[in-house]
């Protein structure tokens, strides 16, 4: 049996992505995949021949139009690795993801695939809500973490891990950031498509929550975690305004909105964990689907107390984890999904310790299946 060569191993492997996993050419898996064939795609796993055609069917189902474009190629021994993109269409939103896939040869065939992509850059351009209608069908597809029962990483991440510290790519390689800075990265990344997703949600699950949030508001008023100013039309001209946020890009969007408005607000960079104001410095803290995504949401409600003047009113519009069991086992579902790509808990629930952490609660109002959540509550005098 004549040996392939490292440049024909190179080869088939470009081929089958360029053209067997882009659907152009399924009736050539047998020429480019052995039949003891093993696909580990994330956390998936296909073997033989009909593994492949149900692996690239499941990109397929996604993206009519796939194509697969490859970058770099390296060949090693009897595997390559190969740097790639995939191009296609969601339900008309056009989208690219990056991935790396190792490939292992037996008798000029691949005999073995380890992929990875990078599916944070699916999810921010599919939306939010997209990726929650995908997660309910597609979860292992957008779920880019594989791992062992102990939290170390498998084998099939570590070898892909390597891989792509060759090609300077692997988020791995430098040290992790804090899940604050995490946070931040996110928001800077969403920061010029938030409006528009925002749009949806304020229409179907918050309708009205801005302008009942903003209308409790007096005196002396800080917004927490301001994002891109969504909230400053609907306070009430004599409150003197003044929010925070830690997204810098967001932050520029909420000035001009500001601005455009004739709004006069003393806009600042901050962090809701650690509130740069005096103690007793407010009458009133708004907090408008934030509490999701601020790492430690306990430590912000505490600053929220302390810069509140006694008798002052925390102003909440959350979701929350509903009561109702069915709907709550849809937020657990999606929810590994929405925290790692958007940093957002959609099971948090202020009410667990608001008690706790020293409020009085005076008013609760549950909206859609229990689902959204408006909450008054006071500093004692």
């Amino acid at each position: 049996m004549t040996t392939a060569t490292a440049a024909d191993q190179t080869e088939t492997a470009r081929v089958a992505l360029e053209e067997v996993c882009s659907g152009r050419d399924l009736d050539g898996i047998p020429r480019v995949y052995h039949p003891d064939f093993v696909d580990h795609v994330n956390r998936l796993e296909y073997r033989g021949h009909a593994g492949a055609r149900q692996s690239v069917g499941l990109y397929l189902a996604l993206f009519p139009d796939l194509r697969f474009v490859v970058h770099d190629q390296v060949s090693e021994g009897d595997q390559v690795v190969s740097r790639w993109t995939l191009h296609g269409t969601h339900r008309g939103r056009e989208v690219e993801m990056r991935g790396i896939v190792i490939s292992r040869f037996k008798d000029g065939r691949i005999v073995e695939d380890w992929a990875a992509s990078d599916t944070f850059e699916l999810v921010r351009q599919l939306g939010l809500r997209r990726t929650m209608m995908l997660a309910l069908t597609r979860r292992k597809l957008l779920s880019g973490t594989s791992g062992t029962s102990d939290g170390k990483p498998s084998v099939t991440r570590r070898v892909v891990d390597r891989a792509l510290c060759r090609f300077r790519r692997n988020r791995a390689c430098p040290i992790p950031p804090s899940e604050t800075e995490r946070v931040r990265k996110i928001q800077d990344k969403a920061a010029a498509g938030y409006d528009r997703q925002m749009n949806f949600f304020d229409r179907v699950l918050f309708s009205g929550g801005r302008e009942w949030a903003c209308a409790h508001a007096r005196g002396d008023a800080l917004e927490i975690a301001v994002g891109t100013g969504r909230n400053l039309e609907h306070y009430p001209p004599e409150v003197k305004l003044s929010a925070i946020e830690f997204s810098t890009k967001m932050l520029a969007i909420a000035r001009d909105r500001a601005a455009e408005l004739g709004r006069e607000v003393d806009l600042q960079e901050g962090d809701a964990q650690a509130l740069d104001f005096a103690d007793q410095s407010f009458d009133s803290v708004v907090i408008t689907l934030a509490l999701c995504t601020i790492p430690d949401d306990r430590k912000a409600v505490r600053e929220a107390l302390r810069v509140l003047r006694p008798g002052g009113q925390l102003i909440l519009l959350e979701h929350v984890r509903s009561p109702l069991l069915p709907i709550r086992a849809i937020q657990r579902l999606v929810e590994p999904l929405t925290i790692r790509f958007e940093a957002d808990h959609l099971t948090r629930e202020p009410l667990d310790y608001l008690t706790e952490e020293g409020f009085a609660v005076d008013q609760v109002e549950r909206l859609r299946l229990g689902w959204v959540e408006r909450v008054i509550a006071r500093k004692p005098a």
